[in-house]
């Protein structure tokens, strides 16, 4: 059901986050407004749509009918006093720019009603940098979600209100998607900063010659049963994206190094064009990449070394989010878990291997690939240490 204080959602940019999320309002019955500047891009969106709800109905997540029903309650505009005027809710999706995302932000609030939300749908930028655009920052808040995962970011900017966040909440349940209600802003929120951290480290692993794509690939999928190792994942991510993550300015002088390195590793697949499964190729050949056949995994005696230390880098980095002071622990886990279709958490795997195993662990990860820096390793050395005590 629909929640009261929301009745028209009004999405802005008409890409492909802009698409699916205003897909997912319109299917949880919400009358849906996509506004975009590009007629070319509402001309585009018939397709976009067909395409998104096609791994939904395969699933059977959705019926033709549900499908139907839901496009009739999306109206698409390219006028900005009708597309704002009416809404109660508006999500921002346009390109991952700081000075754009502020003009855009800017221009909803003079053109959106005083009781209508304002959320931005950002992924790289943090809340706090494009709270700045906005005169009144009480309603204003990071709604950030993930294509095909039912998880949702929530957090609000520096002046928003605590109403703000429990409707947005109840917002959230109401698209049958689990709200994840952050204490305070992170880069990455919860499962991109995970996420990024294993990506990072099966790279480092590759490029400093602790195992090859397959082995660390191979590694993960027979330890720790999931569907997808690093590599994998990246080519249906696109190494485009990953490699775009780490070619924009890093602030802190580890991040440059790490940048330096990632960017290198991955820039041979740039030039060749092998930037994932869309085209064809990335780190593997499809649509038959050897990691999807069931033998892939089926050698004996694969060894722990690279699954353990990629799980370190994912436990170190649930580590500093905690210590940070963003989420609980349960939360941490069950992001992981639900992000990633995965059994365990990195707070449940830190618990199983015992705090000397994962120190040792962790020490020697470090030494491999350096993915922290010193000031994080402390943060983790203290946490390890009030471990042991406990």
């Amino acid at each position: 059901m629909t929640i009261q204080q929301i009745k028209i959602v009004c999405f802005v940019g008409a890409g492909t986050m802009g698409c699916y999320n205003s897909l997912v309002a319109a299917l949880a019955g919400y009358k849906v407004i996509l506004y975009d500047v590009s007629a070319q891009h509402l001309a585009a969106t018939d397709l976009k749509y067909s395409q998104l709800a096609e791994p939904m109905l395969a699933a059977g997540k959705i019926s033709q009918q549900d499908f139907t029903r839901a496009m009739q309650r999306v109206t698409l505009s390219g006028d900005v006093t009708t597309a704002l005027g009416s809404a109660d809710l508006v999500s921002e999706s346009v390109f991952e720019q700081r000075d754009l995302k502020r003009k855009v932000l800017k221009d909803i609030e003079n053109h959106c009603q005083p009781h209508c939300i304002i959320t931005t749908n950002t992924s790289a930028l943090l809340v706090s940098e494009l709270d700045l655009a906005l005169e009144d920052g009480s309603r204003f808040a990071a709604l950030h979600s993930y294509l095909s995962i039912g998880l949702m970011d929530i957090v609000g900017g520096p002046r928003c209100e605590s109403k703000t966040l429990q409707t947005l909440v109840r917002y959230v349940k109401s698209l049958h998607c689990q709200p994840l209600l952050l204490k305070k802003e992170y880069p990455g929120y919860l499962l991109n900063a995970l996420l990024g951290s294993f990506l990072t480290a099966a790279i480092l692993l590759a490029a400093n010659g602790e195992g090859t794509i397959e082995e660390i690939d191979r590694a993960w999928l027979a330890h720790s049963e999931g569907a997808m190792g690093p590599f994998g994942l990246m080519d249906y991510i696109g190494i485009k994206v990953i490699y775009d993550s780490w070619a924009d300015q890093k602030i802190e002088a580890h991040e440059h190094v790490i940048s330096k390195r990632v960017t290198a590793y991955l820039a041979p697949f740039m030039q060749r064009g092998e930037l994932g499964m869309r085209t064809g190729k990335g780190f593997y050949g499809y649509p038959q990449a050897s990691w999807q056949a069931p033998e892939f995994t089926q050698k004996k005696d694969i060894p722990q070394r690279l699954y353990k230390a990629l799980s370190t880098a994912i436990i170190q980095r649930a580590i500093l989010v905690y210590d940070a002071g963003v989420a609980d622990r349960e939360m941490i886990d069950q992001t992981w878990v639900t992000g990633v279709s995965i059994a365990k958490g990195p707070f449940t795997l830190f618990s199983e291997w015992g705090v000397t195993e994962f120190d040792a662990v962790s020490k020697i990860t470090q030494a491999a690939i350096a993915l922290c820096s010193e000031e994080q390793m402390n943060a983790i050395q203290r946490f390890i240490d009030i471990a042991h005590q406990s």
